[in-house]
């Protein structure tokens, strides 16, 4: 391991493997990227290194890999560590923490249920291994306010010091939508992994209630869930909407900016989310969003200064309520045209990638000055 980890300005990144990978998209993977990036803009001597994802349940085989990898760095070394790579994985990590100055950034705490909607994390929700990990850090990295809350909430956790850094949005040209009276209607837009906590079945069985009004809804993003797949098919199909609902797997670059650049409203019915940066990217695009009010959805949504939404915030699991928003929005011009005001005065708002980078420097800088050593501070 190079000695850059140790030197002023030095951190070494602990990622998970294939983070990178456009075919594997994720918020988590896009924050990571768009951060180390910035960090480097910045003057970071950045010392990347990826291992495998051992899972919420470590096998031996795991645990051993990621040992093997914290092995490498030098004592007294700043790692940057994802979460995903190192909350479920105490017993490697804590021992290694007292050599070395960790922080963690927190995308998703592993112990959330994600099989049903989480509007607020229940005291005692943490698992041990993630609290142990997070108490034995020199800082953690929040991606947005929620996180920091429920951190602040797990026991034996109040003293962690945690820096709220909120993922930034790329500046984009204005979404145009729909061409001016097309008959297809407007185009409708789901973005993320079509899975459970996405609520992708949410979503079908809701455009089954809009078959009356015209729309085109493209659902963008891998599957990861076969039995999802098919219970997603089949409800399209029985609605008669095989011709209206696009499932185009995941789409990148050039691909993917053509079809944000072509949406009017974007669909977000998330059983629960810590942020969602698809919000963001939306709202830089001008795009208003529908979303359900879970986690850290209405932080990420936010409002204008007058206090407007650029959308609205809708119950979890109410495919009722997803179509009725909806379906209001395609039948009132007005409501259109206000919620595209308000998002273009978001879009104007939007803080940028250089603003999170500088937020988690300061945080770095802060936790190399720490005495790292945290089990002799408890």
């Amino acid at each position: 391991m190079p000695d850059s980890a140790r030197a002023p300005g030095g951190v070494t990144a602990l990622m998970p493997s294939g983070y990178r990978d456009p075919l594997r998209p994720s918020g988590g993977n896009n924050y990571d990227a768009h951060l180390l990036d910035g960090l480097r803009r910045d003057g970071w001597q950045l010392t990347e290194t990826t291992t495998p994802d051992p899972g919420p349940e470590p096998d031996r085989a795991g645990l051993e890999r990621l040992d093997a990898t914290l092995a490498g760095i030098p004592d007294g070394a700043l790692v940057l560590a994802d979460g995903l790579v190192t909350t479920a994985a105490a017993a490697v990590v804590v021992p290694h923490s007292r050599r070395l100055v960790v922080v963690v950034v927190l995308h998703l705490p592993r112990s959330l249920p994600l099989d049903g909607p989480v509007a607020r994390a229940p005291h005692g929700v943490i698992s041990d291994s993630e609290r142990r990990v997070l108490a034995a850090a020199a800082g953690v990295i929040a991606t947005s306010r929620w996180t920091a809350s429920w951190i602040a909430e797990q026991p034996g956790l109040a003293d962690v010091s945690v820096t709220v850094a909120s993922p930034g949005a790329e500046p984009a040209p204005r979404a145009v939508g729909a061409p001016a009276g097309s008959e297809a209607g407007p185009n409708l837009l789901f973005l993320g992994r079509l899975a459970t906590h996405k609520g992708v079945e949410v979503l079908a069985h809701a455009l089954g209630m809009l078959a009356d009004v015209p729309w085109q809804c493209w659902c963008v993003g891998p599957a990861d869930n076969l039995a999802v797949m098919a219970d997603v098919r089949r409800t399209i199909e029985r609605a008669n909407l095989s011709t209206r609902v696009h499932l185009t797997g995941a789409l990148t670059g050039t691909a993917l900016a053509d079809r944000m650049h072509a949406t009017d409203l974007l669909l977000v019915p998330s059983r629960f989310e810590t942020y969602g940066m698809v919000i963001t990217e939306a709202l830089a695009r001008g795009i208003p969003v529908v979303a359900t009010d879970v986690g850290g959805i209405g932080e990420a949504l936010g409002s204008d200064r007058e206090g407007r939404r650029p959308g609205r915030l809708i119950p979890p699991d109410d495919p009722a309520a997803l179509a009725a928003a909806v379906h209001a929005w395609l039948t009132g011009p007005s409501l259109r045209r206000l919620w595209r005001e308000t998002a273009h005065r978001r879009r104007d708002e939007l803080g940028d990638w250089s603003r999170t980078a500088r937020l988690v420097a300061g945080a770095l800088i802060t936790a190399r000055r720490r005495p790292h050593d945290r089990e002799a501070q408890r």
